[in-house]
């Protein structure tokens, strides 16, 4: 894990995944629509997802420990999300259930792994301030742009407090605050993202942000505070 010059300093104890999640319909087809377009699938699934939970099963299946703070729907997308978290070691004892329906997502995926997706953050989006508890030994708050903002911003400033640094998945493209950027370590984010945010992670505001930027089949890019970058390659999977 990454420690910047104005030293946050990470010890990893815990990582705390902020929202968000979505049960997500995934469908396979040769292209992707295009406007107005109708384009024939061939494969659904429907799979345990949103960004933050995603982020917490992938963190905790290579060893770290995470807890997650969020809220899903009494509905049957909510009981398999539950499910997949239940037979997790992640600590689900900040997510909430409540009445009305939980976040989903549907995505299409084409024949050279590319994809598009829309999602519907429903409960998400209804995440309040007093379901953001940061434990003292977190060592990395975990963001995306999946709950409101001012929920990030609240718990941005709790993890300060705890010592603890800010990573934000920059996605969906979204107005980031000043206040928030200031508050951010680590920031990921895709081309459509970065050509989104324009020059706002290039000027001197973002100057001690670390940015990674996922570039798809082409692999992934590391700007570092002190202008270094490196290049990482993609790896192909099967997805058959």
């Amino acid at each position: 894990f990454y420690e910047n010059s104005t030293s946050r300093a990470i010890v990893m104890k815990q990582l705390c995944v902020l929202g968000s999640l979505h049960l997500d319909v995934i469908v396979n087809a040769d292209n992707l629509p295009k406007i107005d377009e109708t384009v024939v699938g061939s494969t659904v699934n429907y799979a345990f997802g949103g960004k933050g939970g995603n982020q917490a099963l992938a963190a905790e299946g290579h060893g770290a420990n995470v807890y997650l703070i969020g809220r899903i729907g009494n509905d049957a997308f909510g009981e398999i999300l539950l499910s997949t978290l239940n037979n997790s070691s992640i600590d689900i004892s900040k997510l909430k259930r409540e009445a009305g329906a939980s976040g989903m997502s549907v995505a299409i995926i084409n024949r050279q792994g590319d994809y598009g997706a829309v999602i519907v953050s429903e409960s998400n989006l209804r995440i309040e301030t007093s379901d953001v508890e940061i434990k003292k030994n977190t060592g990395i708050l975990l963001l995306q742009n999946e709950i409101p903002e001012e929920i990030n911003l609240w718990a941005t400033n709790k993890a300060i407090e705890e010592g603890s640094q800010v990573w934000l998945n920059a996605a969906p493209a979204r107005k980031i605050s000043k206040e928030l950027l200031h508050n951010l370590d680590v920031v990921i984010m895709n081309r459509p993202e970065a050509y989104y945010y324009g020059d706002l992670f290039v000027s001197a505001e973002s100057d001690h942000i670390l940015k990674i930027f996922t570039l798809g089949s082409e692999g992934v890019e590391v700007h570092f505070p002190n202008n270094e970058r490196e290049y990482h390659p993609a790896y192909s999977i099967n997805l058959q």
